[in-house]
């Protein structure tokens, strides 16, 4: 089990488009990834990654990757289900 965030959003920002992030937390460590159809949208957002980097280093986040794409994100991992059943056993009892 990994403590942190993993948070996916999408937002349609008039002629920008739609903007989908994924933003990962861990502890201090933050990536990003930004996805949209239009390259001049992604362009921009490129063009920010290092103002943003330094917002981010400012309140105290230590930035990883940051990084735009044009596209379609990636499906999202579905989450582990807690309740699942371990393969392997918790004790190991002898007789």
């Amino acid at each position: 089990f990994i403590d942190g965030w993993d948070i996916q959003l999408s937002f349609e920002f008039g002629l920008l488009g739609v903007i989908t992030t994924h933003i990962s937390l861990r502890d201090e460590n933050l990536t990003a990834d930004f996805w949209t159809r239009s390259s001049a949208t992604r362009d921009l957002i490129d063009a920010n990654l290092q103002r943003f980097r330094q917002q981010l280093k400012h309140r105290g986040f230590n930035p990883g990757q940051l990084c735009a794409h044009l596209g379609q994100p990636p499906d999202p991992e579905p989450a582990p289900d807690p309740t699942a059943a371990l393969d392997d056993n918790l004790l190991d009892i002898e007789a």
